[in-house]
Order: C-alpha cells, then sequence, then structure tokens
C-alpha cells in the first residue's frame, strides 16, 4: 500500500471516528415527553389524600428538588443538601450542617429555617428547629436509620408559596400543572448541582400501556412503561427496554390479626398452597421473582432462608376457613394472579371468595413498592403496609433477618412475588438510566437531534 493510499485511509477512518463521537456527543437542548399510568391530584409530600399514587410521585420529587442526604446504588448515605452530620443523645438527636450558598429554584437563598419548615410539614412527630447553618431533628424514640428515612423521595425540601405553589431546589421547576393530567417542568438554569442536558418535561398522566406505546411509535412520547408481565413481548418487538432489579412486592395481606389457632393453621396452609412457580413464569412472564420473604433477595442475600419446605403444603380442615379476597379490578394480571390463588387455596381446603375493588375484603391481593433500598427502611415500611407491628431498628443483618421472620410471623402478609420496574424507551433518548431505588436519573439522559 502506498504512503498516499494509506494517508487516506487512516483520515477516512479518523472521519468517520470524529463522526461518530459527534453523533453521540451530549446535547443541550430538547424536551422529554413521558407517560405515566397515575393520575396524582397532588405534589405534595405532605398531602396524605395522594398516598395511593406515591409511587409514580416519588420519580416526580427528585426533579423538583432534593433531599438532605441520598442513598447510592450500593445503599450509602452521601451528602445532598446537607454537606455534614452528627447524631447524640442515643440517636435521638441529629444535627445537619448545610451546603453554603444553596438556592431554590427561583434564586431565593436556601435558609436553614426554610429546610425545617418544610421537614416539619412532613413528620408532625419530630422537633424540627433551624440552627444559624443548618438544622437540628430531634425524635422521641432513638432513630438510628434516620439519614436513610431523610433520603427518601418523599422527604425533599419544598417551599409552600400560596396558590399554591411548591418550589424546591431541583433541576426542574413547575411550569405546568394539571392535577391528574398534565404536568410540566422547565430546566432550573441556575441549579446547583449543573444545568441538566433536556430543556425541560412533560408528564402526561392517566395513560394506560397501549396508549403509552401507540404514542412512543407515532414519536409523540420518549419514555413509556411497561408492566412486568408485558417485558418479554417488548423485547421481542425489538423496543429498547430498561428494567430496574424488583422493587415492588406481590403479597396478600389480612385485614386483622390471628383470631385463633384455627385460623393460624388456615393461613399456613395458604402461604404454602400458592404455586408462586406459576405465577413467576406464567402469569409474569418471567420477570419477577419468587418471594418467600417481604425484602427481595438482591437487598439481603437471605430470602432463600425464609423459603417455605417443598413438601406438601398444610391442609386445612375443610369448609372451616372461608375469606373474602378482593384485588385491583383495574388490572387485568392482578384478576388472574387472584383466580390462580383461589384456586391454589381451594386444593388446600381453603375457601376464597373473589371480591374485586373491595376494600373491606378479610384478604386483600396488593402491590406494595419498596419505601427505599435500606433495608431497615424498607422492611419497616411493608411492615406499616401490613398492618404489622413496626420492628425495631437494628445493625447486623442477622437483627434484620429476625426483624423480618417476626413480621412473617404475625401471619398479617404473604409474600408471593417481587416484581421489577421497566420503562420503553424511544430512540432519541441517549444516557437515561433509574437507580437502585427507581429513581429516574436524568441528571445525564438527553435527545438526540431528530434525523433530516
Amino acid at each position: 500500500m502506498s504512503i498516499v493510499w494509506r494517508s487516506c485511509a487512516i483520515s477516512s477512518v479518523l472521519a468517520l471516528s470524529l463522526a461518530a463521537t459527534a453523533a453521540t456527543r451530549p446535547r443541550y437542548g430538547g424536551g422529554l415527553h413521558v407517560s405515566l399510568r397515575a393520575t396524582p391530584t397532588s405534589l405534595d409530600p405532605a398531602d396524605s389524600a395522594s398516598n395511593a399514587d406515591d409511587e409514580a410521585r416519588a420519580r416526580i420529587w427528585p426533579l423538583l428538588s432534593d433531599t438532605l442526604v441520598v442513598l447510592d446504588d450500593h445503599g450509602v448515605i452521601k451528602p445532598r443538601l446537607a454537606s455534614s452530620w452528627e447524631s447524640g443523645a442515643g440517636s435521638r438527636r441529629w444535627q445537619f450542617h448545610l451546603r453554603k450558598d444553596l438556592t431554590f429554584s427561583d434564586g431565593t437563598p436556601l435558609a436553614p429555617e426554610a429546610v425545617a419548615a418544610s421537614l416539619r410539614a412532613n413528620h408532625s412527630n419530630w422537633r424540627v428547629s433551624a440552627l444559624p447553618e443548618g438544622i437540628s431533628i430531634e425524635t422521641e424514640q432513638p432513630a438510628p436509620n434516620l439519614l436513610a428515612e431523610l433520603a427518601m423521595p418523599r422527604n425533599i425540601i419544598l417551599r409552600r408559596d400560596p396558590g399554591p405553589k411548591l418550589v424546591g431546589t431541583g433541576p426542574f421547576e413547575l411550569s405546568q400543572w394539571q392535577p391528574g393530567k398534565k404536568l410540566s417542568l422547565a430546566a432550573v438554569e441556575q441549579y446547583w448541582g449543573g444545568r441538566v442536558f433536556l430543556d425541560g418535561i412533560e408528564l402526561e398522566l392517566g395513560r394506560n400501556t397501549r396508549d403509552q406505546l401507540v404514542s412512543l411509535d407515532l414519536g409523540k412520547n420518549d419514555l413509556a412503561e411497561v408492566p412486568p408481565e408485558q417485558i418479554r413481548r417488548a423485547v421481542t418487538d425489538g423496543r429498547r427496554v430498561v428494567e430496574s432489579r424488583p422493587l415492588t412486592l406481590v403479597a396478600l395481606v389480612f385485614s386483622r390479626d390471628v383470631q385463633s389457632p384455627e385460623e393460624k393453621t388456615a393461613r399456613q396452609a395458604l402461604a404454602r398452597s400458592v404455586d408462586r412457580n406459576a405465577v413467576r413464569t406464567v402469569l409474569f412472564q418471567g420477570h419477577s421473582e419468587n418471594a418467600y420473604g417481604l425484602l427481595p433477595n438482591w437487598m439481603t442475600g437471605y430470602e432463600f432462608l425464609l423459603a417455605e419446605d417443598n413438601g406438601a403444603p398444610a391442609r386445612a380442615a375443610k369448609n372451616t376457613a372461608k375469606w373474602t379476597l378482593s384485588f385491583d379490578a383495574t388490572d387485568s394480571v392482578d384478576r388472574v394472579v387472584a383466580e390462580r390463588i383461589e384456586l391454589n387455596a381451594r386444593d388446600a381446603g381453603i375457601t376464597l371468595q373473589l371480591t374485586p375493588g373491595k376494600p373491606d375484603a378479610g384478604v386483600r391481593l396488593v402491590r406494595i413498592p419498596l419505601a427505599s433500598s435500606d433495608p431497615w427502611t424498607a422492611l419497616e415500611q411493608l411492615a406499616i403496609a401490613s398492618g404489622a407491628a413496626t420492628p425495631k431498628p437494628g445493625h447486623s443483618f442477622e437483627e434484620l433477618y429476625a426483624s423480618e421472620r417476626a413480621v412473617l410471623e404475625t401471619q398479617r402478609i404473604v409474600p408471593i412475588v417481587h416484581v421489577p420496574r421497566a420503562y420503553v424507551l424511544g430512540g432519541t433518548v441517549r444516557s437515561w438510566a433509574a437507580s437502585a431505588q427507581g429513581n429516574w436519573q436524568i441528571e445525564n439522559a438527553w435527545l438526540e437531534a431528530p434525523k433530516k
């Protein structure tokens, strides 16, 4: 090969390489269009009326504001609005030092009193006080896991202006809000954490999966939710799917405590009768994990110790155990799961009467999102959701295992499977990711320019 030809070849390779690099280089601009099934009517974490939509609101809150601390994907506490902290009095008193020169999205300084007022609105049982350069939090009982709780999205710092208008410290600010229908967010130019690539985010609420995917195919949407049972089909269809770790527990929750030894035996029989393998492989198309504990195995590593034995399920005395079983009437998969459980229970001598949408049923089929990637915080919230006694906080995995087993032994909750969250991305979305907690990591996301 001649020197001239070799030079031309090298130049061509370099040109192609530079072109490819330019094509994948992050760019500022563009608005991300997102659809969600949920229809939250309030964005204020202190508004308990919208608790049913907390899973969706937890995706939105970090876009609007920041928490004092955050949990990374390894469960390690990292500073956010707080630069440092210390605790005393047996973990009943905590002091946090704020970063310097923080502001709200409208440019006003983030004063310690504003931080204290925000946390007081969420936690009436805490004594939160402003200090010259930070805040203090005092609790009635020892709170060794307070940092993990403060890292939860619902503990973002907000200023509640008349209107009502919520002003945060995050990468985006409210531009338009139609409760239950639409949310528009605009990028904050002077965001203390660095201006994000996106100019804004448009969220359409109350859209079912089919409508979300149709909008994605038409180029009207950049990000759509896909339920676990449809992940396999989405991948087969060639869609770009991002799937999280199992973050939601599908379980049966009883409305009251065990009343007699006979009922205890019946609940044991019901728990052992459930064919989790069929639920996982058939109903959720393999995109779930059998749940024998409340916390998923990726979080604890010991869930296999909580698995039921492989022998024949215990059998309740025929016709002595009868419960009504409620489920989400709008969710076709929950209906099929309930029907499968009803058949399994019948084989164990238990009668379940399916009553979709009945809130006061004896047993409810529910989906409980993990509130945190910190196992103690997640276990506490799962216990509260099941009506069981809140476990005492500890430090070791041995204590965690004992606490989780204690909650299971109340027989208020029967774990079935853990399912992931999944999203389908449009063709121009780049560098979008989700954290171990399921939060959208939007800081590096950008949109490729449409091809002409």
